[in-house]
């Protein structure tokens, strides 16, 4: 039996909903984000990816359980429109890193990265009982930069560092939030 999409939903938020990403959701659409320009400030990401190259990652990915993976669905159409995830999970130090990608372009600058932030900051700390959270962006990625300052994050002198990404030396920033800050500012 097909789960209907609310039986899917693990976090709701007012213009998204998250549910844990799966095979499926690896198409040749999402291969076209992963690959797109306006994708550039993917850390990890290869240059070129390929539906073969991405499902092999997912399926890793799953399969890890210092991994949380989800879909961001649009809740109006139940459209995937891109994915979050806390990876790597150091469960004895209770720290995470963060990350995002929003792969359909109407979607973005629209403060729906910010929504899925915080969704999933939410249950980092509330569920997980994470104590801390790291962020990783690049410093001319403008809009992830002020989106982390949304939801609470300050930029980490003491992590942050230079990484050779296509071909150009560029400033990743890391940008932290402990549990304690988060819940006083969104009183969660």
């Amino acid at each position: 039996m097909k789960k209907r999409p609310e039986e899917e939903i693990l976090l709701k938020g007012k213009r998204i909903y998250l549910r844990k990403l799966k095979l499926s959701d690896v198409t040749k659409e999402y291969v076209g984000w992963m690959n797109s320009y306006g994708n550039r400030y993917i850390l990890n990401a290869p240059v070129t990816n390929t539906i073969k190259k991405l499902k092999q990652y997912v399926s890793k990915k799953i399969k890890n359980p210092n991994a949380l993976f989800f879909a961001i669905i649009d809740k109006k159409n139940n459209k995937h429109i891109g994915n979050t995830k806390l990876e790597p999970i150091n469960w004895k130090k209770k720290e995470a890193i963060i990350g995002r990608v929003l792969g359909r372009r109407r979607f973005k600058y629209k403060g729906i990265g910010t929504e899925s932030s915080n969704l999933l900051l939410t249950f980092a700390f509330k569920a997980l009982k994470l104590k801390k959270v790291d962020g990783y962006v690049l410093e001319e990625n403008i809009p992830s930069v002020k989106s982390n300052i949304k939801n609470g994050f300050v930029v980490n002198n003491k992590k942050t560092r230079k990484q050779y990404l296509r071909k150009k030396w560029r400033k990743l920033l890391c940008m932290t939030i402990t549990s304690t800050k988060f819940k006083k500012l969104f009183k969660k």
